[in-house]
């Protein structure tokens, strides 16, 4: 910045001279108008000294100028870090500053050319090159500077991304193989200088991880509900068991009414037999007479009742059991005691 600000003040001083020079040639004209009327064919007045003087300053400052452009530029490697530091405006600034004074001076010298001082002019032109190239060896050394903030730029941001991956990686469920190759690309990000290479390969990597989360995402909803089908699948198993019991007890309980029924048929049986055989002995012995067959008949008809009772008995016990046994399937039994 120093060294820019030293250039500016030189090309000031420099068309403070020029302005000067221009102005005293400017008022040299006036005069010199009359003698070259007076005096006809000759080849015009004397250049004024004053003019003359501040020309040949003005060439030793131009001189000077480009000297210290060629000791800016062997010493602009050496200034870079302390610009990059100052920042870009304030030399954009600068230059702009530069350019307006070039078209000052532009605007200067094409003013007196229109009266016809043409060596004073071309003196005047050639000082103006060489403040134009003094200003465009100014723009060139910005813009290798603003090259290299670049550069500094674009590596700042590669850093910034190598963090956002080292945040994405987190969530990640095997990063180890991520981080290597982030800590390779970083330190290879250190000694490289072209970084379009690496940043390319972080942006494949960023991608990389990117999909691993997803596909770990998916998993994650693949896997909850895969364990909610398998609950539904564990409840219809109970259900299924549940039904099954209910089926097995409907049809035990089925068969027991069904054998509980024939024995209530066959005692109703019994006890109408029994009742006639009564009925023939009461009559029989109100008669007088006594029947043996009547009197076997009877007792045989009282065991057949027995028997039916019995059977009863034995359908409602059945049916009791087969209502308990499907409960007493399911139920769990301390181990060693049987059912």
């Amino acid at each position: 910045m120093s060294q820019i600000e030293e250039l500016q003040s030189r090309i000031s001083a420099a068309m403070d001279r020029i302005g000067a020079g221009v102005e005293v040639l400017g008022t040299a004209r006036p005069g010199a108008a009359p003698e070259a009327d007076a005096g006809a064919g000759d080849a015009g007045a004397e250049p004024d000294p004053a003019l003359l003087e501040a020309l040949e300053e003005e060439k030793m400052a131009n001189a000077q100028l480009e000297e210290r452009l060629k000791r800016l530029k062997s010493r602009h490697e050496e200034e870079l870090a302390g610009l990059r530091e100052s920042g870009g405006e304030a030399d954009g600034e600068e230059l702009a500053a530069l350019r307006a004074e070039l078209e000052e001076l532009r605007a200067r010298t094409e003013a007196p050319s229109e009266t016809g001082g043409e060596d004073a002019d071309g003196d005047l032109r050639a000082q103006l090159a060489e403040a134009n190239a003094a200003l465009a060896a100014a723009e060139a050394a910005r813009a290798a500077l603003e090259a290299e903030r670049q550069e500094g730029d674009e590596a700042d941001q590669l850093r910034q991304e190598i963090a956002t991956l080292y945040e994405q990686l987190d969530g990640v469920e095997d990063p180890a193989p991520l981080h290597d190759e982030i800590a390779t690309l970083k330190a290879q990000l250190e000694t490289v200088e072209d970084p379009a290479p690496l940043h390319e390969e972080i942006t494949a990597l960023c991608a990389r991880a990117e999909a691993r989360e997803a596909e770990a995402g998916a998993l994650r909803d693949e896997l909850e509900a895969t364990r909610a089908r398998l609950a539904d699948t564990e409840r219809l198993e109970d259900l299924n068991a549940e039904l099954e019991m209910l089926r097995a007890e409907r049809l035990s309980h089925g068969e027991a009414m069904t054998r509980l029924d024939m024995d209530l048929q066959r005692l109703r049986k019994a006890s109408a037999q029994l009742r006639e055989v009564n009925e023939a002995l009461r009559e029989a012995n109100a008669a007088g007479l006594a029947d043996p067959g009547l009197i076997d008949s009877g007792l045989q008809a009282e065991l057949e009742a027995l028997r039916a009772v019995r059977a009863t008995d034995a359908a409602e016990a059945q049916a009791v059991l087969s209502r308990l046994e499907p409960l007493l399937a399911q139920a769990n039994l301390p181990e060693g005691e049987d059912e």
